[in-house]
């Protein structure tokens, strides 16, 4: 709330203005404090929750960020500032060039830019090998709760 305000006072010159104000759909911009303050009488605001009231949304972005944080960032660790840049480095890689996709039908960003094609086949063997690999992987150092004893 305080964030909406000082952007309001230090970036709307114009006296009755009309501003839209675009937010997602978190409980940071939809609740009663925001909602009062932007009904003011002393300022014009309409609120837009993307997604919602308009088409587009950052929801594509903040899909990616959710992959990346919890398929790899919070799987590893990393001690200093150096170590996550490496990190990020060897995730961006993966991510783009390595990993298939799903929603580009067994693509990798890099190859959906470049208009690669996949036979429909070779897109099933990708994804089956991909699911190989990631329960290879998450059998391999399994968090204390879902450790498997054998």
């Amino acid at each position: 709330m305080t964030s909406i305000r000082q952007a309001f006072e230090q970036y709307i010159i114009v006296p009755g203005e009309d501003v839209r104000l675009i937010v997602d759909g978190g409980v940071e911009n939809n609740n009663i404090a925001v909602d009062d303050y932007i009904n003011s009488e002393d300022i014009s605001v309409q609120k837009l929750i993307a997604g919602k009231d308009i088409r587009f949304s950052n929801s594509i972005v903040e899909a990616q960020n959710k992959i990346i944080k919890y398929r790899y960032l919070f799987k590893h660790e990393y001690h200093d500032i150096h170590e996550l840049r490496k990190l990020l480095d060897w995730i961006i890689t993966d991510y783009q060039y390595n990993r298939p996709h799903h929603s580009l039908k067994g693509l990798t960003p890099y190859e959906a830019l470049t208009e690669t094609q996949l036979p429909k086949k070779k897109w099933q063997q990708q994804m089956q090998e991909a699911k190989r690999i990631r329960l290879h992987h998450n059998l391999k150092e399994p968090c204390e709760k879902c450790e498997i004893k054998e």
